[in-house]
């Protein structure tokens, strides 16, 4: 859909929503517009636009719907683990996989289908180890399968109520502090997360993020995970 202005040999400005070829619905005309022809003749006016149209592109309502999302769309892979044509097998399968307690599981309907999906993943490879997984905890006839995927968009760190939990993302545990603060490094310049180096016995945690919805993180972990730290996992802090 565009938002369009025409001015036609009548001197008329119309304003409306619509394709070029239908019908436009008026609407009223800023006052800016106005002003500007009101103060020239209708003569200067055809003489300068009498054939001008002028489009404006407005986001459509499912465009503005997708830039809502804390995700942006794109063509990947999941680890597809049912596939029918009954909706309450789907359902049932669906609630079992829940309780595996995985990230990223979906009870989506397709062309007529119900499919349970689990994961997130831009590369096929990359959904072997949720595959295996999902195997061992008996669902054998699981398979990686193209899907439209759930991508995080740029995390957003929020403030944490001082009385409250929060989320973060373990990337990783060692023994060497050297290796833990060359990670963390890491992390903050090429994701632009807040990390922090906890340091807990012999053992040195670099903890990523600090969101207060679990939701945002496990979109970052997910993403994370997909990037080079494939055994990161959530985590639940008090604040300081």
């Amino acid at each position: 859909m565009k938002m369009f202005w025409v001015l036609t040999l009548a001197g008329i400005l119309v304003a409306g929503m619509g394709s070029r070829d239908g019908a436009v619905a008026q609407t009223r005309v800023p006052q800016k517009v106005m002003k500007y022809l009101e103060s020239h003749s209708f003569q200067d006016l055809v003489r300068r636009y009498g054939n001008t149209t002028i489009e404006l592109s407005v986001p459509s309502r499912e465009a503005r719907y997708l830039d809502s999302l804390p995700y942006r769309l794109e063509a990947g892979f999941r680890v597809q683990v049912v596939a029918t044509t009954d909706k309450q097998n789907a359902s049932n399968i669906y609630r079992q996989v829940k309780q595996l307690q995985l990230d990223s599981t979906y009870l989506v309907q397709e062309q007529g289908l119900f499919k349970v999906q689990v994961g997130n993943f831009t590369v096929r490879d990359s959904a072997r180890k949720l595959l295996d997984q999902l195997y061992y905890a008996g669902f054998k006839d699981a398979w990686i399968a193209p899907a439209t995927i759930h991508i995080a968009k740029k995390a957003k760190v929020l403030p944490t109520p001082s009385d409250s939990i929060y989320f973060a993302i373990q990337v990783m545990a060692t023994h060497s502090r050297s290796k833990a603060e060359e990670t963390a490094q890491t992390i903050r310049k090429k994701w632009n997360l807040p990390v922090r180096i906890l340091a807990e016995g012999n053992l040195f945690k670099v903890l990523a993020g600090n969101f207060s919805e679990e939701s945002m993180a496990r979109q970052q972990l997910q993403y994370l995970r997909e990037h080079g730290w494939p055994d990161a996992w959530l985590t639940q802090l008090l604040p300081n």
